[in-house]
């Protein structure tokens, strides 16, 4: 029972992990526009998200094993899902003029 908690709990920072990388890609893609110098926010956005995302999977790698980073993983998938999910069906995703 102890051992379902704790993958339960992994799997939800991956959904953690997974929505602030998504969610952060989407507020990086939508304010490219109205920023001076794109390519540099572009990419201090993408090595602030990748790192975080990194540490994390990393410190559960290292400290729980590799049945909580399965669960980590399956978690950030998920949360890919849906927050694709949830962008198209409210209208968020913005078309190319």
């Amino acid at each position: 029972m102890n051992e379902l908690v704790f993958l339960g709990l992994a799997a939800a920072a991956g959904m953690l992990m997974g929505l602030l990388y998504f969610g952060g890609l989407w507020l990086t893609v939508t304010r490219l526009r109205s920023i001076a110098n794109p390519g540099f926010y572009l990419l201090a956005s993408l090595l602030l998200r990748f790192g975080c995302c990194l540490a994390g999977f990393s410190a559960i790698a290292y400290y729980s094993g590799w049945q909580a980073l399965v669960f980590t993983m399956v978690g950030f998938t998920l949360a890919r899902a849906l927050v694709i999910h949830e962008f198209q069906t409210r209208g968020l995703h913005q078309e190319r003029h």
